[in-house]
């Protein structure tokens, strides 16, 4: 960290302390251990120039955020913010604003927590909304003009950002270009059962009604906890036949899908490239006139392949 007439250096060192070491001048000083820091860390620090001091943060026994500031000629603390007992999962990262102090981490269920001392009080912890689950890593920040911009590593290898405009949050989105190439696995075949025949009618007695009968094919990509849908397929649909496709789970970028016979092929094109998240599930409907409509669910899983049952 570059200081207003040092350049500062932290680390945890061997007994779970705050370590440093500084040059001034034309010297290294230190390293040295801050005073009541021993074994308080559970991981890497962040360290930050305020406006006055140098404040350091990390990850403590508890999952909390402590810290620790150097101001005039002393150091405080280490003391944890308020709150956020049990919230990290991973180290934080600091950023020195205009007027606040903004810490962020990967949260327990895997999307951006953070929280910011602003006036005299710190406020938060709080989740950034629609992160859930997009963290692999600890995230990393920076001020770029009137935006903070926050970066991490995606669920398929690609570098997602959040940014915030002073007003709103905006993203996650994923940096073109930064996903590493994957191979698609062998398609999963999905066959509904195949009824027997049903029997003629006989006068005055009516017959149950048959069961729709049709085959899915499934290809997909994944990498971390992240499933890419290459490309589906079905086959069997009777005619007049329709289907609908829904999606639930944290991660689906669609609720429901429905089409017609003629327009099955659009639909399941338009899907190709969606990307789903562990613990989701599709459900998948085939109806016709006359028939018994079919279910089937497939629910997606951590690089492996999907588990699929009939409803």
């Amino acid at each position: 960290m570059q200081g207003t007439s040092s350049v500062d250096v932290y680390w945890r060192d061997g007994d779970g302390g705050l370590d440093e070491a500084w040059y001034e001048g034309s010297s290294w000083y230190g390293p040295g251990e801050v005073p009541g820091t021993a074994g308080s860390l559970k991981s890497a620090p962040s360290a930050m120039q305020g406006t006055s001091s140098v404040d350091v943060y990390w990850r403590d026994g508890d999952g909390g955020l402590d810290e620790a500031w150097y101001e005039g000629s002393s150091w405080y603390g280490p003391g944890e913010v308020a709150g956020t007992a049990g919230s990290l999962a991973s180290a934080p990262t600091a950023l020195q604003e205009t007027s606040s102090v903004d810490v962020f981490w990967r949260g327990n269920d895997g999307g951006l927590d953070e929280a910011w001392y602003e006036g005299s009080s710190w406020h938060g912890p709080g989740e950034v909304p629609g992160t859930a689950g997009s963290l692999t890593s600890a995230p990393s920040a920076e001020q770029d003009g009137s935006a903070l911009d926050v970066y991490w590593p995606g669920g398929d290898g690609g570098v997602d950002e959040e940014s915030f405009d002073g007003t709103a949050w905006h993203g996650p989105t994923e940096i073109p270009g930064t996903a590493p190439a994957t191979t698609p696995t062998a398609p999963v075949t999905v066959a509904l059962p195949v009824p027997s025949a049903t029997p003629p009618a006989s006068p005055g007695i009516p017959h149950k009604p048959g069961h729709v009968r049709a085959r899915f094919a499934i290809s997909w990509r994944w990498s971390g906890t992240r499933t890419r849908l290459v490309a589906m397929h079905v086959r069997g649909v009777p005619s007049r036949g329709s289907i609908s496709i829904a999606c639930s789970g944290r991660g689906c970028p669609w609720h429901r899908k429905a089409a017609p016979e003629r327009t099955i092929r659009r639909l399941l094109r338009s899907l190709a490239g969606r990307v789903l998240s562990a613990g989701d599930r599709l459900t998948f409907a085939v109806r016709a006139p006359n028939l018994i409509t079919e279910r089937i669910e497939v629910r997606i899983r951590n690089g492996v392949r999907p588990t699929a049952r009939l409803l």
